[in-house]
């Protein structure tokens, strides 16, 4: 799509909910007048087109056909910007029936033309069949939004899932006051954070494939932007690519867990990036709930590389593999338990209110830098940005300043401030020319590697020698052919170290 088009844009937030909080929603006195509208009620079936492999849907739209109360609407929704609300392109158009009409679609970007060069033609996919309750809402700040709540079915032929969500679309104003409206609502009877669409869901029933994994995306910020609308926009990002992996993650996908634990790493190295602006209180209790998740999502991450890679990996090069076969059962035992934890955590009160805050205290600083913590954040983010990133190199260069004698607990600490200075990098990086900064990115992840190396051979023997406590002194043989294995892997990336270390040294500071 070209970026110069004006898109119009629908923003709403999507929470999912049981039957219990939807009753008490029903009646909340949030949604009464003089706040709310008189509700209204109507029954909508929405039908989806696509062709037999889904290419709309591999280009990021959507194209259904919406009936309800006698009329016919056409919608096209383009993928959205992946943050907790959902930021979607959409185009609109009353039409006579169920059959898509092409010819409005010119100034789209699904073009009649493209559509006609297909190699298949549109056809019926799946479709959504609720009713809706539809209140409006004049929230605080001249912030006004459309609370919908839906109950029904999305249906793709013989299969079919339950729908109970509540959106909050953004009509006019900004979306600070929806956080706070659905945290208000939460602390009433808590609710989850839909991270879905009606139209993924129904690909996924048609298609019986499972929810697929996202890398972070790539973050392209304006220099004219403040720091605090920065801030936020870092921030959507981040809390984005965190949400869009959890059904993944909780269909069982090890990468769904891992690029959550990904994101929670860098939520924390986002805190650290702004903390001379940030007020030290709030920022705290978020840090602290992030470790304190990090470390449930690590538990599980840790057993998934053991089981799948560590171990695997490790019997290709010892010949008496059967005693390592040893471990594998009580290994995947504690994997399976590192799993219900990590589901239990998504599913807590707490991970929904984590989110919500993050976002809205983000959402509502990039309009009151206040309250965030510094006046200084009114500031143009690119003149701030090289003085943050200086801030982590710093730390980086003292940690790493007798990196050949270094323990490895100083390895490790040593690891993680290097992390938070490449994703600092990539946060900040398109404010600066963009050769400089991949080189200098190559360079923190070839000494980044090294580290890693050197932590992947602790972490995998400590996690063995976990497996042997108590009386499974049988694993005693399996544990020490596991700690050679590692031993040599870690000698091989300590020989790598320094000179990975003085390229990284050598290399320009590309925002100095």
């Amino acid at each position: 799509m070209d970026n110069e088009t004006t898109v119009p844009l629908e923003t709403e937030l999507k929470l999912a909910l049981t039957e219990e909080a939807a009753q008490r929603f029903r009646a909340h006195a949030l949604f009464r007048p003089p706040g709310g509208a008189e509700p209204e009620q109507r029954r909508l079936v929405s039908t989806y087109f696509d062709t037999e492999d889904c290419a709309l849907a591999k280009q990021g739209l959507a194209l259904r056909i919406r009936s309800g109360d006698g009329r016919f609407v056409q919608t096209l929704k383009s993928s959205g910007d992946g943050g907790v609300v959902f930021s979607r392109g959409e185009w609109e158009w009353e039409v006579d029936g169920e059959t898509p009409d092409l010819s409005l679609l010119s100034d789209t970007p699904a073009s009649a033309e493209q559509l006609r060069e297909l190699p298949a033609g549109l056809k019926p996919l799946f479709f959504t069949d609720v009713t809706r309750t539809i209140r409006i809402l004049h929230l605080d700040r001249g912030t006004t939004a459309e609370a919908a709540l839906d109950a029904g079915r999305v249906v793709a032929g013989d299969a079919e899932e339950p729908v109970l969500e509540l959106e909050l679309e953004l009509r006019a104003g900004k979306p600070g006051p929806l956080y706070r409206l659905a945290l208000e609502l939460h602390a009433e009877s808590p609710i989850g954070i839909a991270t879905e669409s009606k139209a993924a869901r129904g690909y996924q029933l048609a298609t019986r494939q499972e929810p697929h994994t996202q890398k972070a995306p790539e973050i392209r910020l304006a220099p004219a932007l403040t720091a605090a609308e920065g801030f936020q926009r870092i921030t959507d990002s981040l809390l984005g690519h965190f949400l869009v992996n959890q059904p993944a993650a909780l269909a069982g996908a090890t990468e769904g867990i891992h690029q959550m634990r990904v994101a929670i790493r860098r939520l924390r190295a986002h805190l650290v990036l702004f903390a001379p602006y940030l007020e030290p209180h709030a920022r705290g209790r978020f840090e602290n709930e992030l470790q304190r998740v990090g470390r449930v999502f690590g538990e599980a991450r840790d057993w998934d590389v053991f089981c799948t890679e560590i171990l695997p990996n490790i019997q290709e090069t010892v010949h008496a593999s059967t005693w390592l076969h040893l471990l594998h059962g009580p290994a995947e035992l504690r994997r399976q338990s590192a799993h219900v934890e990590f589901r239990r955590e998504c599913a807590a009160p707490t991970f929904s209110a984590l989110v919500l805050s993050f976002a809205g205290w983000a959402a509502d600083g990039a309009d009151t830098p206040e309250l965030l913590g510094s006046e200084e954040l009114r500031q143009p983010l690119a003149e701030l940005a090289s003085g943050l990133l200086d801030a982590l190199d710093q730390k980086v260069q003292r940690r790493g300043r007798h990196v050949g004698e270094a323990s490895d607990p100083e390895l490790h600490a040593l690891r993680k401030s290097l992390k938070k200075l490449r994703y600092g990098v990539e946060f900040l990086g398109s404010l600066f020319p963009d050769q400089e900064r991949q080189r200098f990115q190559h360079r923190c992840e070839a000494l980044q590697g090294t580290l890693g190396a050197v932590q992947d051979a602790a972490m995998a023997v400590s996690l063995a020698e976990s497996l042997a406590a108590g009386p499974r002194i049988d694993l005693a043989p399996a544990i020490g052919l596991l700690a050679q294995a590692s031993g040599r892997r870690r000698r091989d990336a300590l020989h790598d170290l320094s000179a990975d270390w003085l390229d990284f040294l050598a290399e320009p500071r590309f925002w100095s």
